[in-house]
């Protein structure tokens, strides 16, 4: 991480711990465009698959010469975020529901006027909100625009495994490592074929829970309890007595983003197959990294990651 100063600012408020997870891991992040009716059910699918995505593609095992605790390390240092980061604690209902739940997140800070970061102490974005509204007047288009800002501010700080923006027009998708450089596009390709077929998607998870009636709220408890074996193990989560999270559902889930890929008529599909191999052997980068680790020592490990272009 660059020594911004929002950055120090970040680490000064949230902790060193947190701060640090940031600084030794790093993420595989994509935009997909999408229409604003397409926002709750995309959203809701993306992060309940949050699970699914952190085995598959778990990749920061090896931290500062040693072997951590998890498979995906970026997702488990985070966890004293709560439910800021991850998977959301609940679906959301409609995007008035989504803007309803970031508002009731503590709002960190706001940009002063000579644009520095403002901490803001122990309050709500919908406290922070409704004092302004005493202080200003129900009416006042001035503090409508400055509310609107803020809680641009405040939404950028919520780092929900998948996520509207405003201001690109999609959902991003962030709950993946980043991947080996001879596999840099799978998780890439894994996140858009679950927006592009996010209804066959959905329709499969509805088949496998229990009907077409089924909604988020009735399987969002299955998933999210299934998060911390995930990060911590990786694929080795996978067991066949599993109500979803089994190696047929799993990889009935990738070719359901085959699908979504194939659709699109880019021969993108077959960036999906390093995660069906990771299936067939039932481990994801950081399993193997921590194998080498192990048995090479910290210079096998960092030959087996580096990157080689070929010049």
């Amino acid at each position: 991480m660059t020594p911004r100063p929002r950055y120090l600012t970040m680490r000064d408020l949230l902790g060193e711990e947190v701060w640090e997870a940031w600084c030794v891991t790093a993420s595989d992040q994509i935009h997909v465009d999408v229409c604003k009716e397409e926002i709750p059910r995309v959203n809701n699918l993306v992060n309940l698959l949050h699970p699914l995505v952190v085995a598959l593609c778990g990749n920061s095992a090896v931290l500062g010469g040693e072997i951590s605790p998890f498979m995906c390390a970026r997702q488990g240092l985070m966890r004293d975020l709560g439910y800021r980061h991850g998977m959301p604690l609940t679906p959301i209902s409609s995007l008035r529901d989504h803007i309803a739940k970031i508002m009731d997140f503590p709002f960190l800070w706001i940009r002063n006027d000579d644009g520095q970061l403002e901490v803001i102490e122990d309050r709500t974005f919908e406290q922070w909100a409704s004092e302004q509204e005493t202080k200003h007047g129900s009416n006042s288009t001035t503090r409508l625009d400055n509310e609107y800002d803020c809680f641009l501010l405040h939404d950028h700080y919520v780092w929900h495994s998948a996520r509207p923006r405003n201001k690109q027009g999609t959902v991003e998708c962030r709950a993946a490592c980043q991947q080996p450089w001879s596999e840099h596009m799978s998780a890439a390709a894994l996140h858009l074929g679950m927006v592009e077929n996010s209804e066959g998607i959905w329709s499969l998870i509805q088949e496998e829970g229990g009907g077409e009636n089924m909604t988020f709220d009735e399987v969002w408890g299955d998933f999210q309890n299934t998060t911390m074996d995930a990060e911590n193990v990786g694929l080795g989560m996978l067991r066949e007595d599993a109500s979803f999270l089994n190696a047929d559902f799993v990889e009935s889930i990738l070719k359901e983003c085959r699908k979504g890929l194939e659709s699109r008529g880019l021969n993108e599909e077959h960036l999906l197959d390093p995660l069906f191999h990771r299936m067939q052997k039932r481990k994801n980068p950081a399993q193997e990294a921590v194998e080498i680790a192990k048995s090479d020592g910290l210079q096998g490990f960092i030959s087996h990651s580096e990157i080689n272009c070929g010049f």
